[in-house]
């Protein structure tokens, strides 16, 4: 017969050892005992264990969302536990490993778009490590706008200019501006004279 004085009764069998992995967190008085075959109980042995909460992991803010690439993004995150917690281990679904330290912040640079699932967990001083808490980022990909034409390249005042952009499913907008004149041009077509 098994007993702790925090959980009560834990095994009433015929088997000298058993398992389990419901036991309350804190200091256990663990009683053992056994039976002969004339109903006769032996005396009890008593050991001490320790049961330790595994610590808890949330990450409490990240911003911005969505960011660019080469845009700060910062992440707080927080822990619990029935001690201390030592590690926080940050990782993204792209770009990898992002921080392992102590502190519970820090500020990245993230630079592979695509939508990101951030993970933190920690650790305890007993290297037990917490389940993962999860975010979602999205990494925006800067559009690379690109000329395709100017004509003509050489123009007399109050000519007509053409100009043309390579066109890309993403583009919505075409913003055209030269050093002397500001703005020529800001709309939703890649051909404009």
């Amino acid at each position: 017969e098994w007993y702790s004085d925090l959980d009560g009764e834990l095994s009433n069998g015929s088997s000298s050892e058993f398992s389990m992995n419901t036991l309350s967190p804190g200091t256990h008085d663990i009683t053992f005992r056994a039976m002969n075959d004339n109903l006769i109980w032996s005396y009890a042995e008593h050991m001490s264990l320790i049961v330790h909460e595994r610590p808890s992991a949330e990450i409490i803010s990240s911003f911005p969302d969505p960011v660019y690439p080469d845009e700060e993004l910062h992440f707080l995150g927080s822990a619990s536990d029935d001690g201390n917690v030592v590690q926080y281990f940050w990782r993204s679904s792209i770009s990898g490993n992002l921080y392992s330290g102590s502190n519970r912040g820090f500020t990245i640079k993230l630079t592979r778009p695509g939508d990101h699932t951030i993970y933190l967990k920690v650790q305890d001083e007993h290297h037990v490590w917490s389940s993962e808490a999860t975010v979602n980022i999205l990494v925006v990909g800067i559009p690379h706008a690109r000329i395709s034409s100017i004509s003509p390249h050489l123009a007399m005042q109050d000519d007509t200019v053409q100009f043309w952009a390579y066109e890309d499913s993403q583009f919505t907008r075409y913003s055209w501006h030269s050093n002397l004149d500001g703005e020529l041009y800001n709309g939703s077509d890649s051909e404009v004279s």
